[in-house]
């Protein structure tokens, strides 16, 4: 079964202060991609966002960074879809998490993330739909708790980034096969590597 994405969203905050967080994950894996397909992110006049267009496989698809707070974007982005006529199922959030170590990353089809505000913030604004891909980039636990508003909200240390990059490249390779081969192709690639 092909994936026929047309709209991928990285979240993240927004915010020079954010920019590296391991939060921001979502908005780095974007950022790369666009770079890697050799396009440009433009800010929209007026808008809460920063957008390119890629094409893969002679498809477009559209990219954006919301320009809003990660916990609070799925209203925007429910704006958006309708405004694009975009299906649930043609949506990727791109988002950092916890349960995936450094240096791997994963696809996931449906479901609720029920740590990671940000997806349970979309889920509630597409009428409770959970049914969209998300790409889960490992940002690994800091082990307490207690300690994951403020890991979260951190940059990663040098080590880590690298292998966090890896994953990322991998992802940015594996979101092309989504396209191409299939969803199980692409799943089977990503989830055998490990940085």
């Amino acid at each position: 079964m092909l994936a026929l994405i047309k709209l991928a969203v990285g979240l993240g905050n927004p915010g020079q202060i954010h920019e590296w967080n391991r939060h921001n994950s979502g908005s780095i894996f974007i950022t790369r991609l666009v770079s890697q397909y050799h396009a440009t992110m433009t800010k929209v006049r007026g808008q809460p966002y920063k957008t390119a267009i890629i094409n893969i496989n002679g498809e477009a698809v559209s990219v954006i960074i919301p320009l809003l707070p990660l916990n609070n974007s799925g209203a925007f982005i429910f704006s958006l879809m309708q405004r694009l006529k975009i299906k649930n199922d043609e949506l990727l959030i791109v988002h950092d998490d916890l349960d995936i170590p450094p240096g791997q990353a994963k696809i996931k089809y449906s479901g609720v993330h029920d740590r990671h505000k940000g997806v349970i913030d979309i889920v509630n604004a597409t009428g409770h739909n959970p049914d969209f891909y998300r790409l889960r980039i490992g940002i690994g636990h800091p082990g307490r708790k207690g300690n994951v508003i403020d890991y979260v909200m951190q940059d990663p240390k040098e080590e880590e980034l690298k292998l966090i990059y890896q994953a990322m490249d991998k992802a940015i390779e594996c979101f092309e096969l989504l396209q191409t081969v299939g969803v199980n192709r692409a799943r089977e690639r990503l989830h055998s590597f490990s940085a």
